[in-house]
């Protein structure tokens, strides 16, 4: 139930009453929430006629995870949710649908440019090209950085994935897990190593760039590579110098 409003002696709504709590539930109907997980926060009036609130009155800021009339316990986690611009709201129910359709269409056409970008580097050094799903060339890594979102999270969410979606009890799914960088195990999964170092250039910035700029930052990689190999011999050398201990001796 939402919070109600205060209304002022000529029926509108002063600004401090001109918001109100509200909690939807989403599709997924997990073992605590059997009608959908709950996701609560501000609404605000956008008509006030005699205190009387649009059904449609929109949401404002952040949406939270659980119910804002027992927030401590309704509260839910989950190790991935999607961004709010894909949750589509109906307010005469309540409810939030989340739109994975979008998301997997929006997440696949950025894993699509970025193996484009990485082929065309690769195409131009005489290095082996990616197909869609494997692993990237280091160097193409160092350029690129971190890699985009697999369209597996939305679809493993969408097909039901208890773990993903939160529910309790569930165990953990390994493959997702590898990809959301929750696990260094790679539980027989071919996957991408997660690159913490941000990147030189973007696909988009990298599919419009002249060749000779590739060439340039291939070169800045490269060297940085070989300085990082040196730095690592020397350090090697220093440690096989350092004096033994009293019992070795």
């Amino acid at each position: 139930m939402a919070t109600k409003p205060l209304a002022g002696t000529d029926g509108t709504l002063s600004q401090a009453a001109n918001r109100f709590l509200d909690t939807f539930t989403d599709q997924h109907v997990v073992r605590r929430f059997p009608e959908g997980r709950p996701w609560c926060g501000w609404r605000e009036y956008s008509v006030q006629i005699r205190g009387r609130p649009r059904l449609d009155d929109g949401f404002i800021g952040g949406l939270q995870q659980g119910n804002h009339e027992d927030p401590l316990n309704s509260s839910w986690q989950a190790p991935w949710v999607p961004e709010e611009k894909y949750f589509e709201f109906d307010y005469r129910r309540s409810k939030i649908r989340i739109r994975y359709d979008r998301i997997i269409a929006d997440d696949r056409r950025e894993m699509i440019k970025r193996y484009e970008a990485a082929n065309k580097i690769a195409n131009q050094n005489n290095w082996r090209a990616s197909e869609y799903g494997q692993p990237m060339f280091g160097p193409i890594m160092d350029i690129l950085g971190p890699m985009p979102r697999s369209p597996e999270l939305a679809e493993a969410a969408m097909a039901g994935d208890r773990w993903l979606l939160g529910d309790e009890g569930a165990e953990a799914n390994p493959k997702l897990a590898r990809l959301l960088g929750l696990s260094d195990i790679p539980e027989g999964i071919r996957t991408v190593t997660i690159v913490q170092s941000p990147p030189l250039a973007t696909a988009d910035e990298v599919l419009a760039m002249a060749p000779d700029r590739i060439a340039e930052i291939v070169m800045q990689v490269l060297d940085a590579r070989e300085q990082q190999k040196k730095n690592e011999r020397a350090a090697k050398m220093r440690a096989g110098k350092s004096p033994r201990s009293a019992d070795a001796a």
